[in-house]
């Protein structure tokens, strides 16, 4: 699915619509007692680049909008009737304008920083403890580092289904063995985004990092524009079970807070195992050199 960014659409819709658009000054935000309001969407989800505009925020007030363009003001016809979307025509305009969510069992690892051959990097999607994930031996000196599984969100194009650039992606989940069986075990992890589309130019591709960037690669996958979620780190507690990171973005100069981005792929890069919090002279032997966890979940 091919989605308009924001600026686009507002341009054609104002070039397109009379004076029934809503202005800036009808736009209302709901005031919160204490914090931030987090908006958790329901089905359809309005791509991000819309719903943080001032044009519109919602599914339905989209849908009015929509419905509000007058065809006739493109080549500044006058004389013939209103020309506007009948239901139809606007449900299947709005289908460009919305993703859908992400479905774990869509999900598949397309790449790692490393690993340590003890399992398939795919097997940290499936819950179960007896496989994991984990870095090659010296990757993580003294616990610390950039160690990353790239994943990607969307499914595969096939003939019976309609291809698909995006989805919502709003909560990040993760299973760790605690201390003191885990010492290898993630502690700290941030996580970066590609939208599918976005690319670098090459000249910004002469270092490598977990960003995506390499300078010894002139391939697609070293130019892809990797965004890094906003805020600290995540931290992982030292605990079993699986524990839940939602992916909450505050909007500047406003009360909204959104839960979720839109993306394509992910790379959840670890930066900290867990015995990395308590430094000691065993830390320095090269079996904590590592990072890894048992399973990841995509919600």
């Amino acid at each position: 699915m091919s989605h308009l960014n924001r600026a686009d659409f507002e341009a054609l819709v104002r070039s397109m619509t009379g004076p029934d658009v809503p202005s800036d000054d009808d736009e209302e935000h709901e005031q919160p007692n204490d914090g931030r309001v987090v908006v958790d969407e329901s089905e359809p989800l309005l791509v991000s680049s819309f719903r943080e505009g001032r044009l519109t925020s919602s599914y339905p007030d989209l849908a009015l909008l929509v419905r509000k363009i007058n065809f006739n003001n493109i080549s500044n016809i006058t004389e013939r009737p209103s020309c506007r979307l009948t239901p139809e025509l606007t449900t299947h305009v709005l289908s460009f304008l919305v993703v859908q969510r992400v479905k774990h069992d869509a999900v598949r690892v397309v790449g790692c920083s490393s690993c340590d051959g003890s399992h398939d990097p795919s097997t940290c999607l499936i819950d179960n403890e007896t496989t994991w994930w984990m870095s090659d031996a010296g990757t993580m000196p003294l616990g610390c580092g950039d160690q990353y599984v790239e994943f990607q969100l969307v499914r595969q194009r096939s003939s019976s289904s309609p291809p698909q650039s995006l989805c919502r992606l709003s909560s990040i989940s993760l299973k760790i063995p605690p201390l003191p069986l885990g010492p290898l075990s993630v502690k700290e992890f941030e996580v970066f985004y590609w939208d599918g589309f976005s690319m670098l130019p090459k000249e910004q591709t002469e270092s490598t990092s977990a960003d995506g960037s390499n300078s010894n690669s002139k391939d697609s996958d070293s130019l892809k524009a990797w965004k890094r979620f906003e805020g600290p780190p995540f931290l992982v507690a030292n605990r079993s079970g699986w524990q839940r990171f939602p992916l909450i973005l505050p909007q500047p100069n406003s009360t909204m807070a959104w839960r979720g981005i839109d993306v394509h792929s992910v790379r959840v890069v670890c930066l900290r195992n867990q015995i990395s919090a308590f430094p000691s002279p065993g830390l320095t032997m090269v079996r904590h050199h590592q990072v890894g966890y048992f399973a990841i979940r995509f919600d």
